[in-house]
């Protein structure tokens, strides 16, 4: 019964004594009234433009992600009624190599354009 569980996602109930069946059986019942989604699973998609890939999401049961790394789903399986799930996600942001030319090099250079940028001259 375990491996026909774990091959089916299916709950089952081994009732030992027929005389328990009417127990067992609202046992299920209510069990099954307690959920309130079923294979529930989370569409991720990064907006276009973004600098930002999936890098890696944990939380789920399966994770897919397309090649492009802009695209994920999260299959959380099903979900009762109060339960919370805590998935983490996990960006790389890649640098943009055209703003990075126009900063200043120079660790010096830097400090003082930055210094600018608050009000002061720079020169004293």
């Amino acid at each position: 019964m375990i491996e026909l569980s774990s091959r089916t996602k299916a709950s089952y109930t081994y009732v030992k004594d027929w005389m328990m069946l009417r127990e067992c059986l609202a046992g299920c019942l209510g069990a099954m009234q307690t959920l309130s989604h079923q294979n529930v699973k989370l569409k991720l998609k990064l907006p276009e433009g973004s600098p930002a890939k999936f890098h890696k999401i944990s939380g789920a049961l399966q994770i897919t992600k397309r090649a492009t790394g802009r695209d994920a789903e999260a299959a959380l399986g099903d979900l009762r009624f109060g339960d919370k799930r805590d998935i983490l996600v996990q960006l790389v942001i890649l640098p943009d190599n055209a703003s990075q030319e126009q900063l200043p090099q120079d660790p010096w250079d830097n400090i003082v354009s930055g210094l600018e940028a608050l009000g002061g001259s720079g020169e004293s």
